[in-house]
């Protein structure tokens, strides 16, 4: 009886096909009475046509149910219907381990890891006295939160009537009913010779099988090849497998049992599968093989790279110091992960001491800086990261026992990645959809839409919970896509605006999560928990947390790496923070952490090593780029100048320090320092008077705006301390009667609002909508608001009157970055998404209504740019711009980071 979708078959509906193949066809089915999904075989008629088969596969099937093992799909039922037979199998989803060596062979220790599953699977089942007969790539599944699914278990069988019935001895990819009782449907490259014979089988028959798997797995080709049926089953009975195919990282064991597995006498080959799994399970222990071989492999392949870089030395001493740095890093790398054992629990072991190397960018890729931007691996075996130049960035991903890192396929514009728990897949965002992917690459699965989402996390639940907006609650989603519910509800009586960087605890149902805005400098982590009370504050740090093994939450005080001990089971913080030595630059994204933990111990960052800039002019007609005297320091990029071009008013950091506002005479070459704040302050805005400095600071109130004088020492003029929101200085009103800045609200997103400067005068929104606002800038003859928005879809630059809003008029259509009137408002200057370093400056075409005039592309900005100004005279733009031709970028990473934690006991 053919099935259809919304078919009732007993107490189950049919939802959609799965598959089909020798044994029948499979469909999606729910369990009306017990709520869950489950996979539907119907069997091929044949067997109503042989009692005696029949009688058999009943049995076997009652038998399979009995077994309860998690490497092995279970049967639920075995139901007739109208005289058909119906299996009711585990419904499973996931990658087939098929799929997987479709995109190549599996990195050695992953091979083993599931090739040991699938061995403790074989092993259940031959104790319960049943032969799988058709173990196959095929017919092993890991499901989205990596655990492995054998499947097919005895239901290859068909009905066995006598040892030597040869339809019966092949796998089940033998035709039932067939002209040829031998007829091949599928491959046979997994047979073991006894099969193939057409002999007598029994569990020996799955070790062949297991190996042949096992090989594959490790190399990425069949064991056993051939052009045609008969060629392959000549090569299983003749031939052995290409040995040399084997990865030279290949422990010796791992070898040995390949070899045992595929002796072709099967009186001599391995006579147990639990033999098997013993064997891998100690392979991966920290007493296996594996360790010394994989380091042995990765040295050897390193002292290859340091000979080739020797030669390059002799060409260009200074590129040879960078490559053998990294050489001498990555070596350093892998003995330090082979040999230092992650802590488990206690006190750390006085003779370890935690190992710091860097990863390199290549040439032509950069790294992007910001900390929330790459992630490590649960294991700590690869890391994640964006990475790209001004045109494009996508996500890459680096093993740590390589030297070489590679892209990911269709995550172009991919930030904020994430792991799934297993490792074996990445989620990310764009500006506008949640996505996927595996991490060996191939195809981008669309999740959800988001707006300028702010981090997500996958529990072991399949679950992925993420900040889908930068002002709004978090949601969670399966992570196979559907709809997403929300989780937390902002708290705006106290004055909450946004939820951010989610990061699940261990049990997969709590989470911590970041609360905006930041009050004096510092975030509120809560904990929540998924269908659970309404989250409770946990603590307050300058940046998000982390969890990390074996119980500590790390987070970052003035930029440097603490650890917070943290008792999971009532999930509070115990005792006081311990600082470690780690210096690691802040997010950009508000509540982020900056850094990612893996669960043995290891923390990755990227490193700016450059940290000095230097403020120069630059000429948008010619190009040209002029230093000015003021000396070369860690400037930030917040930049403005005075209203007579000689001075200039900048953001700048001393090391670790909170960045302040300093002031420079760009004649003389004199800067000093200029806010008095003990904290973070940005954004310094000139008055179109030059007798004030107005800035932003976490310090005074939460992300207040300060207005001070160059002189005279009047006392400061503080702005916005009562406003929990989160506010960014955009700068002066023409008049210098106002402040214009954006703010964040959990309804409207990011606005842009009016700060009279006269005290006790209140704020005012100019522009509030659903979208996002920002940048906004008044011309210079006060008629015109230019501003960024994304109610298109996409950031587009728009122009409106001012001080009343009025018509729009849209200027760009293809994305851009920040805008900005040329001094004298005569035109507007913008870059387009295509090709950011062209400067675009439109002119202004005078009269009632605004119009502009065709758009025309002037020098190209030099690279490695923090901020810029225009002067007022029109002619030139001082900039921010990294010293050198490029900022040396690079991934640090943190061994065994725990053993830091014994010289602060």
């Amino acid at each position: 009886m053919p099935l259809t979708p919304g078919q009732k078959l007993a107490s189950y509906e049919i939802l959609a096909p799965l598959g089909a193949g020798g044994m029948g066809e499979v469909w999606r089915a729910r369990d009306t009475r017990l709520g869950r999904e489950v996979a539907i075989k119907a069997l091929p008629d044949a067997f109503a046509q042989d009692p005696e088969r029949l009688a058999r596969f009943e049995r076997e099937a009652k038998l399979l149910a009995s077994l309860n093992h998690p490497n092995i799909g279970a049967i639920y039922g075995f139901e007739v219907v109208d005289g058909h037979r119906y299996l009711v199998l585990e419904f499973i989803e996931g990658d087939t381990l098929e799929d997987m060596l479709l995109r190549g062979p599996l990195p050695v220790g992953e091979a083993i890891e599931i090739c040991g599953h699938v061995a403790s699977a074989l092993e259940s089942a031959h104790e319960s006295g049943i032969v799988h007969r058709d173990l196959k790539p095929a017919n092993v599944m890991l499901t989205r939160v990596g655990t492995v699914k054998v499947l097919d278990f005895g239901l290859a069988k068909g009905g066995v009537t006598s040892d030597s019935d040869p339809a019966l001895s092949a796998s089940p990819t033998m035709t039932y009913g067939a002209t040829q009782a031998g007829m091949v449907l599928g491959t046979a490259a997994y047979m073991s010779p006894e099969q193939a014979r057409g002999k007598a089988v029994d569990k020996r028959t799955d070790i062949w099988s297991f190996g042949c798997v096992l090989f594959e797995c490790l190399t990425g080709k069949q064991a056993f090849e051939g052009e045609t049926v008969s060629d392959l089953i000549a090569h299983i009975l003749t031939s052995d497998p290409d040995w040399n195919a084997l990865p030279p990282a290949t422990p010796p064991r791992v070898r040995e049992l390949l070899r045992r597995c595929l002796e072709k006498d099967a009186r001599r080959r391995l006579r147990d599968m639990g033999d098997a799994r013993i064997e891998l399970e100690e392979v991966l222990s920290p007493r296996g093989s594996a360790s010394s071989a994989a380091v042995s492999a990765s040295i050897a392949g390193a002292v290859d790279a340091a000979t080739a870089a020797q030669a390059s030395r002799k060409r260009s001493a200074g590129v040879g110091m960078q490559i053998a740095a990294a050489i001498v890093g990555a070596v350093l790398a892998v003995i330090a992960t082979k040999l230092i054992s992650p802590l488990v629990g206690g006190k750390p072991d006085a003779a370890r001491v935690p190992v710091r190397f860097e990863i390199p960018e290549a040439p032509g890729m950069a790294i992007n800086l910001d900390g929330a931007n790459q992630a490590i691996s649960p294991d700590g075996t690869r890391i994640v990261f964006v990475a790209g130049d001004s045109l494009k960035s996508r996500l890459w991903v680096r093993t740590l026992e390589t030297l070489s890192a590679r892209p990911l396929d269709g995550t172009e514009d991919g930030t904020l990645p994430f792991w799934s728990p297993d490792g074996r897949n990445i989620g990310f965002f764009t500006e506008t959809k949640l996505k996927r992917v595996h991490v060996s690459g191939g195809e981008v699965d669309e999740l959800c839409d988001v707006k300028r989402a702010r981090g997500g996390t996958w529990n072991q639940r399949d679950q992925i919970l993420f900040a889908g907006t930068s002002d709004g609650p978090l949601s969670v989603i399966a992570a196979a896509g559907g709809e997403p519910h929300q989780v937390t509800v902002i708290d705006s009586a106290s004055g909450e605006t946004a939820h951010r960087s989610p990061e699940f605890l261990p049990d997969g149902k709590h989470f911590l999560f970041s609360s905006l805005p930041p009050r004096q400098g510092k975030f509120t982590i809560k904990v929540g928990e998924l269908g659970g009370a309404k989250p409770e504050s946990l603590l307050t740090t300058s940046s998000g947390v982390r969890y990390a093994r074996p119980g500590y939450l790390l987070s970052l005080s003035r930029n440097v790496l603490t650890a917070l001990p943290f008792d999971l089971s009532s999930r509070r913080g115990k005792g006081s923070p311990i600082v470690l030595r780690d210096l690691i630059n802040p997010s950009s994204y508000s509540g982020a952490a900056g850094f990612s933990v893996s669960e043995g111990g290891r923390i990755a960052y990227p490193s700016f090593l450059m940290a000095r800039s230097r403020l120069v002019w630059f000429d948008p007609i010619t190009g040209a780029t002029t230093n000015t005297p003021i000396e070369p320091a860690q400037y930030l990029g917040g930049i403005s100048l005075s209203p007579d071009d000689r001075r200039v008013a900048t953001t700048r950091a001393e090391g670790s320090d909170d960045p302040e506002i300093w002031v420079g005479d760009l004649e003389r070459g004199v800067i000093s320092r200029f806010s008095q704040e003990h904290g973070a302050c940005d954004n310094p805005a000139w008055s179109p008077d030059g007798r004030f400095i107005a800035y932003s600071t976490s310090t005074v109130g939460p992300q207040s705006l300060v207005v001070r004088a160059l002189s005279g020492d009047p006392a400061p003029r503080t702005f916005g301390a009562a406003d929990p929101a989160f506010k960014f200085l955009r700068g002066w009103t023409p008049d210098g009667s106002m402040l214009v800045y954006g703010r964040q609200a959990a309804a409207t997103r990011w606005d842009i609002w009016l700060q009279p400067v006269e005290p006790g005068a209140p704020a005012r929104a100019y522009l509030q909508s659903p979208f996002n606002e920002t940048y906004g800038e008044v011309s210079p003859d006060g008629r015109w608001m230019a501003y960024l928005s994304d109610e298109s879809g996409r950031t587009e630059v728009y122009v409106q009157s001012f001080p009343t809003p009025g018509s729009k008029y849209q200027v760009t259509t293809g994305g851009t970055g920040p805008v900005a009137w040329s001094p004298g408002g005569k035109g507007l200057m913008f870059g387009l998404e295509k090709d950011p370093s062209a400067l675009q400056v439109a002119e202004v075409i005078p009269g009632p209504e605004f119009r502009l005039g065709p758009a025309h592309s002037r020098a190209r900005l030099p690279s490695a740019i923090l901020g810029g100004n225009g002067a007022h005279g029109g002619r030139r733009v001082l900039l921010v711009v990294i010293e050198g031709n490029s900022p040396t970028r690079s991934l640090t990473v943190v061994l065994d980071w725990t053993a830091a934690l014994r010289e602060k006991k």
